[in-house]
């Protein structure tokens, strides 16, 4: 049995699949950024809260539009297996939703895993499987299946990922979701605590951001191919936004 109890990852677009290694299942819980998890033709929001399961072999792409921290309980096919005695749900479910009061125990039960297994005492594994097995079960058991209007949402942030070089507006992100601008735009706000374009303009920031850190193309080069016409307003946002210029962004990874 494995546990991770911060997992920090600032990762565009991943192939979740290599996740669920050597027959183990991985849930992950969000506990702060946003994204969205696709399983086939189906999309579910990622934001805190959300908690997905990995199951060994499956086929699942994660997005993520801002850096995003994770709680992560790594679990063997035998601990499965009781779970999926204990709770039907963790066999058929993908995602489920868990209130904040829920997230709170969910983040003291992997603060109390952490210390089991740090100070190695007789019983520390068993004990570390029973907080295990409670957290699942608050996930499993108490947690509610995300509903139709975040699928919508989840929808348009993989638009966003996709897109986030042209010129998006939020007609294009509202329209293909059959909803009106204003009601787009408040039901995006009310799930993630943040309006449309200032999640647009976060992730073509981020993307910028590995650019300038993994290369030496010239800055202006990097604002356009990262969505932004003016490489003056890109400065100035990215200076506001990440507390530097981008030019000592870059300077900043060539010391690493």
């Amino acid at each position: 049995m494995t546990f991770s109890p911060t997992m920090k990852e600032m990762v565009p677009a991943a192939d979740c699949s290599s996740l669920a290694a050597d027959g183990h299942y991985l849930i992950r819980i969000v506990r702060s950024g946003i994204g969205c998890l696709k399983i086939g033709e189906n999309f579910y929001l990622l934001r805190p809260g959300s908690a997905f399961i990995i199951r060994p072999g499956e086929e699942k792409s994660m997005i993520l539009l801002k850096e995003t921290e994770f709680l992560d309980f790594r679990l063997p096919a035998e601990t499965a297996a009781l779970m999926r005695e204990k709770a039907p749900a963790f066999q058929k479910l993908d995602v489920q939703t868990v209130p904040a009061k829920m997230l709170e125990n969910l983040e003291l039960l992997s603060r109390e895993c952490q210390e089991e297994l740090q100070q190695q005492r007789p019983g520390s594994q068993l004990a570390v499987l029973e907080k295990q097995l409670a957290a699942e079960l608050l996930i499993f058991q108490e947690g509610t299946d995300p509903g139709k209007t975040e699928e919508k949402i989840a929808r348009s942030l993989c638009f966003i990922a996709e897109n986030y070089v042209r010129d998006v507006t939020l007609h294009d992100l509202a329209e293909p979701l059959g909803m009106s601008i204003s009601y787009y735009r408040r039901l995006f706000r009310q799930l993630l605590g943040c309006s449309p374009i200032d999640c647009l303009l976060d992730y073509r920031l981020m993307r910028a951001g590995e650019r300038l850190a993994g290369s030496s193309d010239p800055i202006a080069r990097i604002a356009l191919e990262s969505g932004f016409n003016d490489p003056n307003y890109f400065s100035r946002l990215f200076t506001r936004r990440k507390a530097m210029t981008p030019r000592r962004w870059r300077s900043s990874f060539r010391k690493i």
